[in-house]
């Protein structure tokens, strides 16, 4: 059964930026991933730089705003978060919550060491996925893994991953064009 979008009533929206307004001090969790970053989109495009020229153009003026901060959250590596608000003065949490950065700090923080006995029998069978699903490709994150395609679920590699999850601490995430596993632990 496929799930409906919730959409956001006018009247509730009214009631956030009452608040919003009304705060002394704001604290704005803001998801990149399908959020301030559409799914899908072809990194490589030149809509994608009009839109990343957007997305900072947003956060730096949120930043600025008096008694605001924002936190940048998302599943990507923490150098790519790190290059992407690059000179912003925005925290950022990757990775799932893994690695954080506060606004001031040059350096990243993991939260805490990971498990990575699940690491071997997890790659061969992504990479086989990938090898054997025609536009798909498999993702080598430092705590996580990610198989992206964009036809179909794969099935036989989700019934896999199942049964993975019973023998070590990892969970898996199904987004709209991939499969990522990672420590159970890590949650952004």
């Amino acid at each position: 059964m496929r799930k409906t979008p919730r959409v956001m009533t006018p009247a509730s929206r009214q009631m956030i930026i009452r608040r919003y307004q009304a705060a002394k001090h704001r604290l704005l969790f803001l998801d990149y991933d399908g959020t301030l970053w559409p799914t899908g989109l072809d990194e490589r495009s030149p809509q994608a730089k009009a839109e990343h020229k957007l997305v900072r153009s947003v956060i730096r003026q949120l930043t600025q705003r008096a008694h605001t901060t924002v936190v940048i959250v998302s599943g990507r590596d923490h150098t790519v978060l790190a290059q992407r608000f690059k000179g912003l003065d925005c925290a950022l949490a990757a990775e799932h919550g893994l690695w954080l950065k506060d606004a001031q700090q040059r350096n990243w923080t993991m939260v805490e060491a990971m498990d990575e006995r699940w690491k071997k029998p997890v790659r061969s069978l992504f990479q086989a996925a990938a090898r054997t699903t025609p536009g798909s490709w498999f993702e080598e994150k430092p705590y996580s893994f990610v198989w992206h395609h964009r036809t179909k679920t794969n099935q036989p590699l989700l019934i896999k991953l199942r049964k993975l999850t019973k023998r070590y601490p990892v969970r898996i995430i199904r987004g709209r064009a991939l499969i990522e596993l990672l420590p159970a632990n890590i949650n952004k």
